[in-house]
């Protein structure tokens, strides 16, 4: 799996792709803005009605005392 991107302008493009795999995919966290990486499969294991509004967050802010 790959993300597919075309960049440049009016006078150039390239198109890119980004391999996906494990350790390559990041999220910040929506709380604090923390990077970290995150494993989709894990990810939807965990969270079977996963979208795209719900971001994970990280441990540090999921172990925070409400």
């Amino acid at each position: 799996m790959y993300v597919k991107l075309t960049v440049g302008d009016e006078y150039a493009e390239q198109n890119l792709e980004i391999e996906l795999g494990a350790g390559s995919i990041f999220t910040k966290c929506p709380e604090c803005g923390k990077e970290f990486s995150v494993d989709p499969i894990e990810w939807a294991h965990d969270f079977p009605e996963f979208n795209w509004e719900n971001m994970p967050v990280c441990d540090d802010c999921s172990n925070k005392v409400g």
